[in-house]
């Protein structure tokens, strides 16, 4: 009599493993041939041994476990051989067994990414469980395919299969990774349902799902429910939720409220709310704790701690916590990394990893992201280059992360063909890669480029976010070309990205800058909240504009608005300053850059202080205070300076600045002409004449200024005498008719400098050519 049961499960094994034509039909026919044939199972049974892969070491151990040893597996190999062996030795025939040990075939398949075979012991499987549907609908969650996860979901309550806690919490994680709250809600409604409110882990992935929504009052409600006054697994999720959220100061209360409760805290507390500390003092409290009990040596905790002490600007704290390179591992010094760059201390933080490298540290993309923003902002390709060569050696150049820094990097230190290259090497280009290419096309003035760029990636349906408007608009805002910025501000309004304080602040710069402060002025008004950078440009724009009232207004509301002003916005305001002859005023707020807000005057500072004292005539107070300056002096001083010295007639300080500028830069082919034109203006036509010369002589060209319009969507560009445009006889004729009016105002030629009789007899070349510096 032949026993049918384990028959039909050894044929049912065997169809899986060794035939994939064998479908749930085939599977029982085979079955049922066994049946009525029962010599025939023999052979099938000879089959399996022959083809077998004895080569493993699982296919001689004795006893065989199939459970055991699909524990044991490290890979996917090793499960396949496993399930050989089951099906050759019979392992799985007792009734008792074999549901448990289809169970781990499909969670073992799973967790190895071979969904296919999992699915296909699923489907066979002649029964199935609440733990056979949430082992396969955990695989799915595993390997990324949510949706096929929520469709056994569905299927399983269909059959009236009742969920346990695990299957809740595999479907509340796919609520979370994806952000779906209303599914959320369904998963706890079933939670109640079935009577898990209670549960820790499924209370905790309710919590943790609204957390990562960003509801954390529904959160907090959820945490409420749940019975938490022995566990730590739902104080942590909570405490999480407020850190990701940038609630520091909750979630440290709740760190304290959980040690009133005299709930001790494990690894991730500490390293959760030690990332969430508000402030140093609070770190300095928590990492006592860590000490007290006895965490100090975890690594993920002083990675931890790295971290934070790094974000309060306590760096030597964090190198303290790092110690010994050699005793530290990746998540540690990838944090202390971060934690140079974002500091400052970029070149400690190359050397840092210049020593991983030394002790063949393994490495992964957050290290190479973050040397890489450190070597950008270094500005030092070769530094660059020698990272990249260590990306391509350990095969991360392909890795999304590595490849925007490596295109950001190049930009940033003035390589952007470099850049484009990295950039066409990439299989997918996501905006961030956009933008950091058209950041540096635009940083490196390449302003067209960047708007092609732009033009492309709308090509491509990838969104734009407000750093690719801020700086495609920045772009606009160096060409000056505000039909184009019109464009941008079209689409900024589509977007939504209207409100956004950085597209706000890039809005009012290019209007600013393509002489429509009117505009400006009103996106100012429009935006909900202002930020130094839109405060800023509006002082800047009306400096730039000549209106210094306008823009020193804007510098006291700014200060009655609380904001701090920075660096770039006292360039505006001294810049102002300088152009109304404000020289009190320009000391006034010189100073008080240093003295009420701590920001140390730069080398532009004081270039804007030589400019104001030298348009004001102060010409012994601006070189007395360029002597003053703590740092080397630069050619932008000098230059102002002789700039000054020329209109105030003082030949020997002019040719002391043009020393100096020469020294600097000796092909500077301004300097030549300004003192040429000094020397002229004095009647030192011999002095004038060998300036002239000694430009030929170097072989110094000065590349004449031009001037351009953007007309219908195209930019007209026009340098001195130029005829080249199809328009010329028509431009000449405006502009000698506006040459009649400037002469009816009481315009008159300055023909001092120029020695050259037809020149300075014929004053139509004079009104169209200038060569001095403003």
């Amino acid at each position: 009599m032949v026993n049918a049961k384990p028959i039909a499960q050894s044929t049912f094994l065997y169809s899986l493993r060794y035939n994939t034509s064998l479908r749930l039909g085939t599977g029982f026919s085979l079955f049922e041939y066994c049946i009525i044939r029962s010599m025939q199972w023999q052979k099938v049974r000879g089959f399996i041994s022959e083809s077998a892969d004895t080569s493993s070491s699982y296919a001689y151990e004795y006893p065989y476990d199939g459970h055991s040893l699909l524990r044991q597996c490290g890979n996917l190999k090793d499960v396949k051989n496993v399930h050989v062996q089951v099906i050759k030795t019979n392992i799985g025939l007792q009734p008792n067994m074999f549901p448990f040990l289809l169970n781990k075939l499909v969670i073992m398949y799973s967790k190895f990414g071979d969904l296919v075979d999992a699915r296909e012991v699923f489907d066979r499987m002649p029964e199935r469980n609440v733990i056979t549907w949430t082992a396969m609908i955990a695989g799915y969650a595993q390997c990324g395919h949510p949706e096929e996860a929520l469709q056994l979901f569905s299927d399983m309550q269909l059959v009236g299969i009742r969920p346990n806690s695990f299957t809740l919490c595999t479907i509340l994680k796919i609520c979370t990774e994806s952000l779906c709250v209303e599914l959320g809600n369904q998963m706890q409604a079933h939670a109640i349902k079935h009577g898990y409110t209670e549960d820790v882990f499924v209370g905790s992935a309710v919590v943790d799902m609204y957390a990562r929504c960003g509801l954390l009052e529904d959160a907090y409600k959820a945490f409420e429910k749940v019975q938490h006054e022995h566990d730590s697994v739902s104080w942590n999720t909570m405490i999480a939720g407020f850190a990701q959220h940038k609630y520091c100061e909750q979630a440290f209360e709740l760190f304290c409220e959980m040690q009133r409760e005299g709930i001790e805290g494990d690894q991730f507390t500490f390293a959760t709310v030690i990332r969430a500390c508000p402030g140093l003092k609070h770190g300095n409290q928590v990492h006592s704790q860590i000490i007290k009990n006895g965490f100090e040596a975890d690594y993920y905790i002083r990675g931890s701690l790295v971290g934070s002490y790094a974000k309060f600007g306590e760096v030597d704290s964090a190198r303290k916590v790092l110690g010994d390179i050699l005793e530290c591992n990746l998540v540690m010094c990838n944090a202390m990394i971060a934690g140079y760059s974002q500091n400052g201390q970029v070149e400690d933080a190359i050397k840092l990893f210049g020593q991983m490298n030394r002790i063949s540290m393994k490495m992964d993309h957050f290290t190479f992201g973050s040397v890489l923003s450190a070597s950008a902002d270094l500005a030092v390709v070769e530094y660059g280059k020698q990272i990249h060569a260590k990306i391509i050696k350990t095969r991360f150049e392909l890795d999304d992360c590595v490849s925007n820094a490596l295109v950001d990097m190049y930009a940033k230190c003035g390589t952007i063909d470099d850049a484009c290259q990295q950039f066409n090497r990439m299989h997918v280009r996501d905006r961030i890669s956009w933008t950091a290419l058209i950041t540096g096309y635009a940083q490196n003035g390449r302003n067209e480029e960047a708007l092609k760029q732009f033009c492309q990636m709308l090509q491509t349906n990838t969104k734009a976010n407000q750093f690719t408007f801020a700086s495609i608009l920045s772009a606009c805002a160096n060409l000056a070309s505000l039909e184009k910025g019109k464009q941008i501000t079209a689409h900024v309004v589509k977007t939504g990205f209207e409100t956004d304080v950085f597209v706000g602040g890039a809005l009012i710069d290019m209007h600013a800058k393509c002489g429509s402060m009117e505009e400006a002025h009103k996106v100012f008004c429009k935006m909900p909240e202002h930020n130094v950078v839109s405060w800023t440009a509006m002082i800047v724009g009306y400096a730039q504009h000549g209106n210094a009232r306008y823009a020193l207004q804007f510098f006291d509301q700014m200060q009655k608005a609380g904001m701090k002003p920075n660096h770039i916005t006292f360039v505006g305001v001294l810049f102002a300053c300088s152009h109304v002859g404000l020289v009190d005023e320009g000391y006034r707020y010189f100073d008080c850059m240093s003295r009420d807000y701590g920001i140390t005057p730069r080398v532009e500072h004081y270039a804007c202080m030589v400019d104001i004292l030298g348009r004001a005539g102060q010409l012994e107070e601006a070189m007395d205070l360029i002597n003053e300056m703590p740092f080397q002096h630069c050619v932008l001083v000098w230059r102002i300076l002789l700039a000054a010295s020329r209109v105030h007639g003082d030949i020997k300080l002019g040719k002391h600045a043009a020393e100096h500028i020469l020294e600097l830069e000796p092909h500077d082919g301004p300097t030549y002409v300004l003192l040429s034109n000094a020397y002229a203006a004095a009647g030192k036509w011999n002095d004038a004449a060998q300036m002239r010369r000694m430009m030929n002589d170097r072989a110094v060209k000065k590349e004449p200024a031009c001037s351009w319009i953007e007309v219908k969507d195209q930019v007209h560009v026009f340098v001195v005498g130029d005829r080249s445009n199809p328009q010329t006889k028509e431009i000449y004729s405006k502009l000698q008719e506006l040459t009649g009016q400037l002469k009816e105002a009481g315009y008159v030629a300055e023909t001092n400098s120029v020695k050259d009789v037809d020149y300075k007899n014929e004053e139509q070349p004079l009104c169209y050519y200038s060569e001095i510096w403003e």
